[in-house]
C-alpha cells in the first residue's frame, strides 16, 4: 500500500471544509478534480475515506486516520522548515514590541499582514530612524545641549 502524499491536501481540505465543492473552492480546482484525487487515494489505501452526504462529505474512520497522519506530516514539514531557516541566513525568532495603545491601533495592527511568517517573501531591512538616541542624533541633526532652562 503506497500513498501519494500529493493527494493528502485534497483529503485534508474535504475534512476541513466539510464537502467536495467547498474543498475545490479552497484548492482552486474543480470539484471533479477533488473527487478524482479522493477516489485515487481510496484506491491506494484500499478503504473508503470519504462518505458523501446530501449536505457535503464526512470522513470515515479510515479517512480520519489518514487525515490525522496528513496533519502530522504537514506539521513535521513545517517544523523542519523552521529549523532550516537559520541555516539559510534568514532572520528568525520572536519580536516583542512595546508601544502605546494608540500606536498599536494606528500602525502595528494594520501592519500585521506584512509581518506574517512567510519564508518565501523577502522583506528589505528597515533603516534606523535618524532620531535614534543610540546614534547620538536627534531627528533633525546632532544633539545640542542648552544651558537655558525653559519653564
Amino acid at each position: 500500500m503506497d500513498i501519494d502524499p500529493r493527494r493528502l491536501p485534497f483529503l485534508l481540505s474535504v475534512a476541513r471544509e466539510g464537502g467536495i465543492v467547498a474543498a475545490a473552492d479552497i484548492l482552486m480546482v474543480s470539484p471533479s478534480a477533488v473527487s478524482q484525487q479522493i477516489q485515487k487515494l481510496e484506491e491506494e489505501v484500499g478503504l473508503k475515506l470519504v462518505e458523501r452526504t446530501t449536505s457535503g462529505a464526512i470522513l470515515t474512520p479510515a479517512g480520519t486516520i489518514v487525515a490525522e497522519a496528513g496533519e502530522r506530516i504537514n506539521a513535521d514539514i513545517e517544523e523542519a522548515l523552521k529549523e532550516l531557516r537559520p541555516l539559510t541566513g534568514q532572520v528568525t525568532g520572536t519580536v516583542t514590541i512595546g508601544a502605546f495603545l494608540t500606536i498599536c491601533r494606528s500602525t502595528l495592527i494594520p501592519a500585521l499582514p506584512d509581518l506574517v511568517d512567510d519564508p518565501t517573501r523577502h522583506r528589505p531591512a528597515h533603516r534606523r530612524n535618524r532620531g535614534d538616541p543610540r546614534h547620538g542624533r536627534a531627528a533633525h541633526g546632532p544633539v545640542r545641549h542648552s544651558r537655558h532652562r525653559t519653564r
